[in-house]
């Protein structure tokens, strides 16, 4: 059983019955004597105990969406702790067999001669019977009907308990389930049919007198092709998951690689690399996209941090030369980044310089990347800290989705029709009429009942735009403990 939390987050428990009987095998050798030709032979036997363990657990777990199209069907991580109990007394049967020579055999004390021997059986009496366990897999769902889904789960499963008291022997497994989902959903409201007036009867004709009227001759007329403009028409529709996640959340600022990458045997600062940084929130944003925003930003946490020093290694790859223009390539890489922190504002005095042949932390060069990576300098930046972390951090976001049903016709060809709107922050191309669904994530500010929003459809210089808003007060809200989607 599962309870959705959110449109991506489900908690369920499980009670589930597992057979892990099991079998050991541990081969054996011995020399032994054939009474048939007097010489001296190895006998090979296999030593097998079989085991029966049977165990009931009850599984508390969370489930996250992770992509909700793939294969015709969502596909979701699953986490989950066990508690689990031996179903049965666990039984034993060890026993020994030959495997090699055909011709070998046991001899009992009776004179009984097998390949086969029964060394002992019975119950396992130092059985743990209760124990803790995780489970971590993937899932992927397959829309079967309404509501029906064929489930298909790859998981690992670990006891933390060993089997037996007395000896060290823990259960790590794989298993593959496949089963049957049935999803249990509130009744969505009957829309009320359109009140559709019906036409008036026709109104009777006074009775009708034909008069024989000779019709002039009109010279017809070639008919020119009319060019009809182009129709363009935008409906916005509020799709059903739409609901407010509200909350806490663990931030994080976004990773950076502290160092700046220079053009092979120069030592001039790349014009990707900004001098300023428009969008001083670290804590969203594409991290590589980000990179070349170092500057600034190392130069905001030392700026922060009094007793902050900024050391620059700079370094150069085996693929160009020691010096440049009479100087060394290293050091003169090192010194273009020391003037640019000097131009941010940071004191020259607590910035030192370093050059060394190659970098302490080497990329391999038998890549071009690898050369790229080398030539470069290093930013350490001592007594601060390069991350920064907000503990707690209260949202609040709206989530779902939209359907934007787009009408237009007479397009010419080659010309495409683009759409845009402020709530989903998606431009798209639509190839023909029809409705797209977009996702929402949206965070909303404080004190707010109504969220307005704007879309527009555009070809050419034909446009169509859809103004409305989302009444917040008339969403679910759903409450969650602490948010890590974004840390």
């Amino acid at each position: 059983m599962e309870k959705k939390l959110s449109s991506d987050y489900f908690m369920g428990v499980g009670l589930v019955f597992n057979n892990r009987s099991g079998s050991f095998l541990n081969n054996n050798a011995f020399p032994s004597r054939n009474s048939n030709t007097g010489s001296v032979e190895n006998v090979r036997t296999e030593n097998m105990i079989d085991i029966t363990l049977r165990y009931l657990e009850l599984q508390p777990e969370l489930r996250y969406t992770i992509a909700n199209d793939f294969i015709a069907g969502p596909v979701r991580l699953m986490i989950a702790a066990r508690a689990f109990n031996t179903y049965s007394d666990s039984e034993f049967r060890q026993y020994e067999q030959i495997a090699s020579p055909e011709n070998a055999v046991f001899i009992s004390s009776d004179g009984l001669r097998t390949q086969s021997r029964n060394i002992g059986s019975g119950s396992v009496r130092t059985i743990n019977r209760s124990g803790l366990g995780v489970s971590a897999g993937i899932e992927n769902l397959l829309h079967a009907g309404h509501n029906i889904m064929i489930s298909q789960q790859l998981a690992i499963d670990y006891n933390f308990q060993d089997v037996t008291a007395d000896a060290t022997w823990t259960i790590l497994s794989v298993r593959l389930d496949i089963g049957v989902r049935f999803g249990v959903a509130a009744k969505k409201p009957e829309v009320p049919e359109p009140d559709i007036q019906p036409l008036p009867k026709s109104i009777p004709q006074k009775e009708k007198i034909n008069i024989a009227i000779t019709p002039p001759k009109i010279e017809q007329q070639k008919k020119a092709d009319a060019v009809r403009p182009p129709y363009l028409s935008l409906k916005i529709r509020q799709g059903d998951d739409m609901e407010i996640v509200t909350g806490n959340e663990l931030l994080a600022t976004i990773p950076l690689v502290n160092a700046v990458f220079f053009a092979k045997n120069s030592d001039d600062l790349p014009k990707d690399y900004l001098l300023s940084s428009a969008n001083k929130n670290y804590f969203t944003g594409d991290p590589v996209a980000r990179h070349y925003e170092i500057l600034p930003r190392i130069a905001a946490i030392v700026k922060h941090n009094s007793d902050a020093k900024i050391i620059l290694i700079g370094t150069k790859s085996g693929a160009e030369k020691a010096k440049v223009n009479g100087k060394s390539l290293a050091e003169s890489r090192a010194k273009t980044v020391r003037d640019a922190f000097i131009n941010l504002g940071i004191p020259k005095n607590i910035i030192k310089i370093k050059s060394t042949p190659t970098p302490r932390h080497r990329s391999n060069e038998e890549f071009e990347l690898g050369i790229i990576e080398n030539q470069r300098v290093d930013i350490e930046v001592a007594k601060a800290y390069l991350q920064e972390y907000v503990d707690v951090q209260r949202f609040s976001e709206l989530r779902g989705s939209i359907l934007a049903d787009a009408e237009f016709n007479n397009i010419p060809d080659g010309q495409r029709v683009i759409y845009s709107d402020n709530l989903s922050g998606q431009t798209i191309e639509f190839e023909k009429p029809g409705i797209d669904t977009l996702k929402v994530n949206k965070r909303l500010d404080e004190g707010i009942n109504k969220l307005p929003y704007s879309a527009e459809i555009r070809s050419g210089d034909t446009a169509a735009a859809a103004n409305g808003y989302v009444d917040l007060n008339a969403l679910d809200k759903i409450v969650i403990k602490l948010d890590l989607s974004n840390f």
